[in-house]
């Protein structure tokens, strides 16, 4: 795509702002034949196509809808309905100041209000959306919105590389690991019957190893991977809650940690770890994790261990400026995956 879709709790709705200046977007999902018809003109194109279910009666109403939120057009599948009339996902980029304008048309009962910020457009209004929309561009399935909007959840954080790729932080046994100058490696002894976790949570692995210091977990490895391996592990991932021992790739999340100081002389280091926002890890087992251990992760592995407990041994920050100063050690900064996949509309 060629442009950045900006997301839905962002895009400005209602009279919050005096000047629109932004890119505004939004999508709808329809056939085949209107997809082609929209590329080809760039426009949404006049007529009704009816939809039929199960009691051979068309059941769609006149109104052509829109919808600020990707995720709920991508998962929008009615009962009984033909899937080939919701084959494709439009991303239609409009003037800065229409989402604006629909609002305040649906205010007046000009356009329908629908769930999960959708706009029922009547067709008599047709003709002057068109003249709103900048482009359009189409995707099957809604497959390549998909890849770049998490199923799971689009907006969980993630701490991203300068280069933008994304970073993964595992803790490992020491002996499982294979140290050459300045590389290391996962050893041939991996369990594959065992999940490896993938934290995205460097504060998170922190605390799940107590600073590296617990049994099992006495290196802290950090591992930049290309954002097209966590676009793949969001889409093919499986809640834990659904897992039956089969899948390979599984998703759980947590509450983030944050650290703050404290005197308990229980704790290996001067502090401790308050339950603070959310994360996401992902488990890998199987085919999934010899593929990650052997081939995907050769070559990005960095072991962080002396690099974070010097860090808090040393440490003299405060509040929210604890976590900054280890992402400014480590050379990373905090994104969401939402923001950081969007950019690959550019």
């Amino acid at each position: 795509m060629d442009k950045t879709i900006s997301h839905a709790k962002d895009l400005p709705v209602g009279p919050r702002k005096e000047i629109d200046t932004e890119p505004e977007y939004l999508f709808r999902r329809c056939s085949r034949a209107e997809s082609e018809a929209a590329l080809k003109s760039q426009k949404l194109p006049d007529g009704h196509a009816p939809i039929h279910k199960g009691n051979g009666r068309d059941s769609s109403d006149r109104n052509k809808w829109v919808s600020r939120n990707p995720r709920f057009i991508i998962r929008y599948n009615p009962r009984r309905a033909d899937c080939e009339m919701y084959r494709d996902v439009l991303v239609i980029e409009v003037k800065p100041g229409t989402l604006r304008q629909l609002e305040e048309m649906k205010g007046r009962g000009e356009v329908k209000d629908g769930p999960k910020g959708a706009y029922g457009l009547p067709p008599a209004l047709i003709e002057s959306f068109n003249g709103q929309i900048i482009s359009i561009t189409a995707h099957e399935n809604g497959n390549e919105v998909k890849r770049r909007l998490s199923p799971l959840n689009a907006d969980f954080p993630i701490l991203v590389k300068s280069n933008g790729e994304p970073c993964f932080f595992v803790s490992f046994p020491c002996n499982m690991l294979t140290f050459q100058k300045d590389n290391v490696f996962f050893g041939d002894d991996v369990n594959l019957d065992r999940t490896t976790w993938l934290k995205t949570s460097v504060m998170w692995a922190t605390w799940r190893s107590d600073f590296a210091t617990k049994e099992g977990m006495d290196r802290l490895l950090q591992i930049p991977m290309p954002l097209a391996y966590l676009n793949y592990l969001s889409s093919s991932a499986v809640s834990t809650k659904e897992n039956k021992r089969q899948d390979e790739i599984v998703y759980q999340r947590d509450p983030d940690r944050a650290p703050v100081h404290s005197a308990d002389p229980r704790h290996v280091l001067p502090f401790q770890f308050d339950k603070a926002g959310s994360t996401v890890h992902f488990g890998l087992r199987g085919n999934a994790l010899l593929e990650f251990v052997t081939d995907l992760s050769k070559g990005r592995i960095t072991d962080i261990t002396n690099t974070m407990q010097d860090f808090f041994f040393h440490c003299k920050l405060s509040g929210e400026g604890i976590a900054r100063g280890l992402y400014d050690r480590l050379k990373l900064s905090k994104a969401t995956y939402a923001e950081t996949v969007l950019k690959t509309f550019k």
